[in-house]
């Protein structure tokens, strides 16, 4: 049985060059919020309200060598008191909103506390706070850990 080579040949180069097409298949939403400080207005005490955002993998993979958001919380037995802080920082600002609870007193304080506590590494983070300069106390907090944020990368 006699083979034509040349089918053989064209055949192989057709499918030699769609492999050279083919892209990774890739599915769900992603995000890429990266990190924003912004005014969002002003107080009747003419004082601003700062807000913050971004995402913990978006700030990682930022182009830039500045940016990053986060939250910690920190226990202190000897003031009986949990304090948690945010912060945020973009290549011309940083700024963080602090919050503090009494260990032995359940308030609102403590859901605060909670929140920042949630923080994962493919969380999104957006905290607003009052205050005339770059630190204030915590007025609002949202923590968000969904699959369509960028998680960090190294």
């Amino acid at each position: 049985m006699k083979v034509n080579k040349r089918i053989f040949v064209v055949g192989g180069l057709v499918l030699g060059a769609s492999g050279l097409f083919a892209t990774a298949a890739r599915a769900g939403l992603r995000n890429n919020n990266q990190v924003q400080i912004f005014s969002i207005f002003r107080s009747p005490n003419n004082s601003n309200a700062i807000q913050a955002s971004g995402s913990l993998g978006a700030a990682r993979a930022s182009t830039d060598s500045l940016s990053y958001i986060g939250c910690q919380t920190s226990i202190d037995i000897n003031v009986n008191a949990i304090q948690g802080v945010c912060w945020a920082r973009t290549p011309t600002r940083r700024v963080e909103c602090t919050i503090s609870a009494n260990l032995s007193v359940t308030n609102s304080d403590d859901d605060f506390i909670e929140q920042m506590r949630s923080v994962g590494p493919q969380s999104y983070i957006e905290f607003t706070y009052l205050g005339s300069g770059n630190s204030g106390t915590c007025t609002s907090l949202l923590v968000a850990n969904t699959s369509q944020e960028l998680p960090p990368t190294p």
